[in-house]
Parts: C-alpha cells; sequence; structure tokens
C-alpha cells in the first residue's frame, strides 16, 4: 500500500442533547472550552500530526456556523485545507462518512469525534500516523474500562498482541453480556480504502433512520473475511466532551496544564 495518511474527517452534525442548554443557540462541536471551541483542539492536533485535507461533516441547519469557524481558521492553521460536506438526514456518523465517498475512495484517512479530547505527549492522530506507516492496517483506538462497566460500551477481543499496548483484534462487540476485555473502542479509527468500502456496501442495507449506519459496520465484514484490524491503548488522557461533566472536567484538565 505504502499510501501516507494525510486527511482527517470530522462529523461533526450532532445536535449535542446531552449538552442542553449550551447547544440550544451553539453547535456541539462548537461549545467553547477555555474561551476555544471543541473543534479547535482536533483541528489543532491535525495541524500537529501533518495532515493536510481536514473534512467537516456537517448538516445544512448548523453549516453557516463552520463556514464561519472554518474562515476564522484559516489564518491560523494555513497548512490545512479545509471541506465541508452535508449529511441532510441524522442517520448514523458511517453515513456521514460516506457524504465524502468520492474524496476518499482509494486513500487511508483518521475518522475522529470532537466528543472525544485526548491530551497526551504527542498528538494521538500523529501516533496513529506513524502506527499506520509501520503496519498498513485498519486501527482502532482502546481504552481501558473498569470490569464492572464494559458491558456498557463497545469491548474489543484481543486475538493476539504486538506490544502492551497493540493488539490484533479478533472481535468487537457493542455492549456485550459477558465481556470478553475490558477494552473499549472510544472515537478513533484509521480507515483504509478496504473498510470505507464495506461501508459502502453496508449502506445498502442499512436502515434510513438515526444511527441507521455506524462506523462499526465497515469492522465486522473486516473481520469477518479475516482482515486485519488492530487496536491501540493510546497513552494521555481522554475527555468525552458530550456531557456537562465532561467539558468541566477537560476544562480544569486544561487549566492545571496551563499553569504546570
Amino acid at each position: 500500500m505504502n499510501q501516507k495518511i494525510t486527511t482527517i474527517v470530522l462529523p461533526v452534525a450532532g445536535k449535542g442533547v446531552r449538552l442542553m442548554p449550551l447547544t440550544l443557540n451553539t453547535p456541539k462541536a462548537l461549545v467553547p472550552i477555555l474561551g476555544k471551541p471543541l473543534l479547535f483542539y482536533l483541528i489543532e492536533e491535525a495541524a500537529l500530526s501533518g495532515i493536510e485535507d481536514v473534512l467537516l461533516i456537517t448538516n445544512p441547519e448548523v453549516r453557516p456556523a463552520f463556514e464561519k469557524f472554518i474562515a476564522e481558521m484559516i489564518p491560523q492553521f494555513p497548512e490545512l485545507t479545509f471541506h465541508i460536506y452535508e449529511q441532510k438526514d441524522p442517520w448514523g456518523h458511517g453515513r456521514a462518512v460516506l457524504t465524502a465517498y468520492d474524496f476518499l475512495k482509494g486513500k487511508p484517512f483518521i475518522v475522529r469525534f470532537s466528543d472525544d479530547l485526548i491530551f497526551g505527549d504527542e498528538p494521538v492522530s500523529r501516533s496513529l500516523i506513524n502506527l499506520f506507516s509501520i503496519h498498513e492496517r485498519p486501527i482502532m483506538l482502546l481504552e481501558p474500562v473498569s470490569p464492572e462497566r464494559a458491558s456498557s460500551y463497545g469491548i474489543v477481543k484481543i486475538s493476539k498482541s504486538l506490544s502492551p499496548a497493540l493488539h490484533q483484534i479478533a472481535e468487537f462487540i457493542e455492549k456485550p453480556k459477558d465481556p470478553p476485555s475490558n477494552l473499549s473502542v472510544p472515537g478513533g479509527y484509521v480507515f483504509t480504502p478496504e473498510l470505507l468500502e464495506h461501508l459502502k456496501e453496508a449502506e445498502k442495507e442499512a436502515p434510513k433512520e438515526p444511527d441507521g449506519l455506524l462506523i462499526y459496520s465497515a469492522i465486522y465484514p473486516e473481520l469477518d473475511r479475516g482482515g486485519e484490524i488492530l487496536g491501540w491503548q493510546f497513552p494521555g488522557k481522554r475527555f468525552d466532551c458530550g456531557s456537562l461533566e465532561g467539558l468541566q472536567a477537560t476544562e480544569e484538565f486544561l487549566k492545571q496544564r496551563s499553569t504546570a
């Protein structure tokens, strides 16, 4: 393959119900933390990771807000090229990715969500790009959760470990009754062209309803055909910024980090 990742996809069409009332007049991804929108931190991560193309998947209702945001970002990040795509119906983040199918086909790319901010010594997207350059396989971010909470998450079963933090995934199970591990899947993926085609095929049968096509629909067929998907336990700290509690925790962490 020998393809370098230069593209990141950022689905930002979500309504942010858990962030009410902050999202009554502001799109979820533009809710501020320490005076900067959530999305800013992912844009910064992309720039620090050597990304060239940033694809925002929004919806027609809030597109003007993101166009204004991009206009403000261009002078700050001249190395990035921004693209906006519209997801007209809230039928799952799998369909959000497919709105940019013509741009993405044939190339590897990263998918990240503004809900999930990860802070560490190295930008998480840069680490994913470096891992892909070595292994040339799809990669999912992994995060340990307490065993008693594992049944509330999407959990992976490991077939073998390539290192203490890098694993080959045998199975992905959404909210398993009997979890095979305590490794959950937060918002971060390296997509290969094969995964994108699996997602395109899955769209034909997916229901046209909220969350009707999720990214996981690309994972299952790749595993079924014996393809290798890697899971990486990232270092650093992740914050779920889809809730008011997560926003508060993130803000407190960033304050402490800026004064350390």
